[in-house]
């Protein structure tokens, strides 16, 4: 049995949807001779009607993003205040020491410390992307 067989009729199956939608959509671009031969006012229906249906796709998408939010339980990151983070790298700091290998020289846990609190390079553009550049 396929998913959404056994849905309610007043719902609607929107991967089912989406996949037929996209199945014309295919066929329509099979079909590019003939719009060059639709007269003017075709044309710009068309246009107009290609613009509503990307003013719909993005309503579409963000309302599954929002929905998909609601489901997951996550939130959008928010900006923390100054002190906030000034004290999370203050206790970070603090257990790195704790954590720290004694036997390395100052300069390595210092290093290894720096590099802990940077982060992975993968999170920094992240995070640089909501921070204001130094100086």
């Amino acid at each position: 049995m396929g998913h959404g067989e056994n849905m309610p009729k007043d719902r609607v199956n929107i991967v089912g949807a989406l996949r037929g939608q996209q199945e014309q959509l295919k066929r329509l671009i099979a079909q590019k001779m003939w719009i060059s031969k639709a007269p003017k006012t075709t044309l710009s229906e068309i246009k107009a009607q290609l613009g509503e249906l990307k003013r719909l796709l993005g309503q579409l998408e963000s309302d599954i993003r929002d929905q998909l939010k609601r489901l997951t339980g996550t939130q959008p990151m928010r900006q923390r205040s100054p002190n906030a983070t000034a004290k999370a790298r203050d206790l970070a700091d603090q257990e790195i020491d704790k954590l720290s290998d004694q036997s390395a020289t100052g300069e390595e846990r210092e290093e290894r410390k720096q590099g802990l609190l940077k982060g992975p390079r993968e999170f920094r553009d992240i995070r640089g992307a909501s921070r204001k550049p130094k100086r």
